[in-house]
């Protein structure tokens, strides 16, 4: 089988994620890294206050070394990116592939307005390549089953969904670490924007968009920040059940707990 070869564009917290799992994939390696901090290219380094305590990094020698992300792409090196740069730059270098041929992976969110997203996609329309958005939480065989449950008839018709989603607790070191961090114009927004779209994606996949919500969003609630840290919705579905999402980063311990109350039962996850 063919491998292909991918490149990572951006060394930071999440792209040293990426660029560490590589040696336990089939069918894929990793052949390039981009960064134009070139530090981040010899001095790699997991970090230890991000959401999970990984192992330490090790790029081997023969993986070739970016500044520039053109560069990367017209290297020849790379069949596709995972780009894993602050969220302002996902379209340019997203659309920067598409032009050249090559499959995209997009960190979440892949731009920080919609319009930006919209001109992606339009983008992607004609590339002939994969393009997808990272939300791995897809993936997750328990999220597999729920979704299966929901499909097949097994729990019957949703009735209420109650999602608390509070275990996404960052500290005030997290939002100074990086200066397009905690703000409109680098981040694009706050919990939902970065932290909570994984459940967001989840969400409208298992119930579809709402009918109708109201919520209560508080900006820098918690934090010295500008964008939003804590969250309570409610909502109506497309068959009038009823549902809540509550999420900050604000709480520890934090609590990730689905409910779903059903025709034909009430299906709970919680803590795995």
């Amino acid at each position: 089988m063919k491998k292909v070869r991918f490149g990572v564009v951006g060394m930071g917290n999440i792209g040293v994620h990426h660029a560490g799992y590589f040696p336990e994939l089939e069918g894929a390696e990793l052949t390039a890294i981009c960064d134009i901090d070139e530090a981040k290219l010899t001095d790699i380094e997991a970090p230890k206050d991000f959401d999970q305590v990984m192992a330490d990094t090790v790029i081997d020698t023969s993986i070739a070394k970016f500044a520039d992300y053109t560069e990367m792409l017209d290297s020849g090196k790379v069949d596709a990116v995972i780009i894993a740069t602050p969220h302002y730059f996902h379209p340019e270098m997203a659309k920067e592939a598409f032009r050249r041929g090559i499959h995209v992976i997009c960190e979440k969110p892949v731009a920080i307005t919609a319009r930006e997203a919209r001109e992606m996609n339009a983008a992607h329309a004609d590339s002939g390549v994969v393009y997808a958005a990272m939300f791995q939480m897809r993936t997750d065989p328990v999220y597999i089953k729920i979704k299966e449950m929901l499909e097949d008839g097994t729990l019957g018709e949703v009735r209420r969904v109650s999602w608390i989603i509070t275990d996404w607790f960052r500290t005030q070191k997290y939002y100074d670490s990086g200066g397009w961090r905690g703000n409109w114009t680098g981040e694009g927004g706050g919990v939902l924007m970065n932290q909570c779209p994984h459940n967001l994606d989840l969400f409208q996949w298992f119930f579809g968009l709402p009918k109708k919500l109201q919520a209560l969003v508080y900006l820098g609630k918690w934090h010295d920040i500008t964008v939003e840290d804590d969250v309570s919705v409610l909502m109506e579905l497309a068959n009038g059940a009823t549902a809540s999402f509550i999420t900050t980063t604000a709480d520890t311990p934090g609590t990730n707990r689905l409910e779903i109350a059903a025709e034909n039962g009430k299906l709970v996850l919680e803590a795995g």
